[in-house]
């Protein structure tokens, strides 16, 4: 082709000397903004051990674009509770100019940390200098090796965890195994919700809905690694009907500058919970949420409410911190 060009007139060719001098500079340009580096750690920021040429050293991967907006490492993870509202909080959070979030649950710290940190940081979004990175995945807040990965890669990292009423969980969590069922068109056996959390007129411990609504089994595995002071507490409760007073305790969790207000929300009577307002424009990205549960059996409701409680009160004593549950 380019000889072709070098035997056609001088139009031609100035031509196709211009085609070629742009696709080089579109493709460094392109590199610039999209090839991952691996980059000499700076002091204070996280890093993985890898070995290079035989010798070890502690690299981070990043993903450079430009200047200033890159794929950073998050300093901040929702680490739980399922059916809690996480996704409610993502999207809360993210009003704040200052907070970037992921999309999707990561499970970089629970199913894919063999995949390594690059992997890990380009599943990140942009963010520019002094903005906050959240991840989210729920489900690390019952896994065993989470706590001491998350601590290894970055010790100073600020967790935020988001409770609600355990039994209102449990019907909950019971919902959406069914719902995902029908959604995915997946072939399965309706069982009413009292025949799976009881057995035998108790209540089944076994059951896994009900299991998971047990919070205090799993928070002192992470305040073992992590010190009370880099764990925020969010009530699931009070965030439905006070959203901006919780997202107010999470800015200064995260030392961000309060911006978050009551003018960021508005009830919507047909969900029956808040969604969320920028500027004049309303919009409910939780529009998945707020699904109807069935009526269920008073007792059962009853009965759950009374095996929960001491649980309850237990972690109500590790966290320093009430729930008006019943």
């Amino acid at each position: 082709m380019w000889n072709s060009c070098m035997t056609k007139n001088k139009r031609v060719y100035f031509t196709c000397t211009a085609i070629v001098f742009i696709c080089v500079i579109l493709g460094q340009y392109y590199l610039r903004r999209h090839v991952v580096k691996v980059t000499d750690l700076p002091n204070g920021q996280v890093s993985q051990r890898v070995t290079m040429n035989g010798n070890e050293r502690d690299l981070v991967w990043r993903m450079t674009v430009g200047t200033g907006r890159k794929k950073r490492l998050p300093t901040v993870i929702i680490i739980g509770v399922p059916k809690c509202g996480t996704w409610t909080l993502r999207q809360m959070m993210m009003l704040h100019p200052d907070v970037v979030a992921t999309e999707n649950d990561v499970h970089y710290f629970d199913k894919n940390y063999t995949k390594g940190v690059g992997w890990y940081v380009n599943r990140m979004p942009f963010s520019q200098p002094g903005q906050i990175t959240l991840e989210r995945t729920p489900a690390y807040y019952f896994s065993d090796v989470a706590p001491s990965r998350i601590f290894a890669m970055n010790p100073r990292m600020k967790l935020i965890l988001i409770l609600r009423e355990p039994t209102d969980r449990t019907v909950s969590n019971y919902v959406h195994s069914y719902k995902r069922l029908v959604e995915r068109n997946l072939p399965y056996n309706y069982t009413p919700f009292e025949e799976l959390a009881m057995k035998k007129g108790k209540v089944n411990a076994k059951y896994n809905c009900v299991s998971k609504s047990l919070y205090v089994n799993h928070i002192e595995k992470w305040l073992d690694v992590f010190p009370r002071s880099q764990l925020h507490v969010v009530d699931g409760d009070k965030l439905r009907t006070s959203p901006a007073e919780e997202l107010r305790k999470v800015e200064n969790f995260l030392g961000l500058d309060n911006f978050i207000t009551e003018n960021n929300f508005y009830f919507n009577k047909t969900k029956g919970f808040y969604c969320l307002k920028r500027a004049k424009v309303k919009y409910c990205p939780m529009s998945s949420k707020g699904r109807k549960h069935p009526d269920i059996e008073r007792s059962v409701i009853n009965k759950l409410h009374d095996y929960f409680r001491p649980y309850n009160k237990r972690l109500e004593g590790i966290l320093g911190q009430k729930f008006h549950w019943p």
